[in-house]
């Protein structure tokens, strides 16, 4: 049986295209109201192999979800801040399901995939550094963070990072490695706590429970590594 989310209030960054795009589709059919964010609005903006927020949101729509699409630049913080805004204004502060998924530096890593870290000649360390991780690590937390202050109103939230199998081995860049290590770690941390404090408190094994500045709360935090997969751009016309 599948799961019904009718009410049940989501957000999935980076859902014009990909990953992100299939996750917004399978929470809009399944009823839920979904918040989708990326930076190309129209169809119009985008080439025949590329999708948009537009077409998402009329796919989301189509199944019988209610698609939200904003238009958001992650790596730009006042945006993604104004964006949790909104869905704490329009929504009465409710949002149950955060998927982590925005990425932006794919094009970075594939022209730098034979170079070492140490020889990208256009840019500075740090400057590398914040291309790669910037939205993606930087941005997950952000919007984690944020995320986690509106679901402590309903005691109760799913964040999903989607992560990648460059956390566990070589894959891309150090650079790109490194920032996936962390998004793993942090998670498998932050799981580990959740059953420690889980068994100590005697809840049902389907929830998982943290103790935050605030208290004992319902929430969980998972990374997600969807494996190689064929993007729309690869698929035949």
């Amino acid at each position: 049986m599948r799961a019904c989310l009718d009410d049940y209030v989501c957000l999935v960054t980076g859902a014009s295209r990909g990953i992100g795009r299939g996750i917004a589709i399978g929470l809009g059919e399944r009823g839920a109201t979904v918040y989708i964010t990326g930076r190309t609005l129209k169809s119009a903006e985008v080439g025949e192999a590329a999708r948009s927020l537009e077409a998402t949101a009329a796919e989301i729509n189509s199944r019988g979800g209610k698609a939200i699409p904003v238009l958001v630049d992650h790596s730009d913080e006042g945006q993604v801040a104004a964006l949790f805004q909104r869905i704490q204004r329009e929504q009465r502060g409710r949002l149950d399901v955060l998927v982590n998924n925005v990425y932006s530096a794919v094009p970075f890593l594939f022209k730098s995939l034979k170079k070492p870290f140490y020889e990208c000649e256009d840019l500075s360390p740090g400057e590398a550094w914040d291309l790669v991780n910037n939205v993606g690590l930087r941005n997950h937390y952000v919007c984690a963070t944020l995320a986690t202050k509106m679901m402590l109103n309903y005691q109760a939230g799913l964040i999903v990072n989607v992560s990648s199998i460059g956390g566990k081995i070589y894959a891309f860049s150090t650079l790109y490695g490194v920032g996936e290590c962390i998004h793993n770690i942090s998670s498998n941390a932050t799981s580990q706590r959740l059953l420690y404090l889980r068994s100590c408190t005697h809840e049902s094994t389907d929830e998982a429970i943290y103790q935050s500045d605030c208290g004992i709360v319902s929430l969980t935090l998972v990374s997600s590594n969807p494996g190689i997969l064929r993007m729309n751009h690869q698929l035949p016309r």
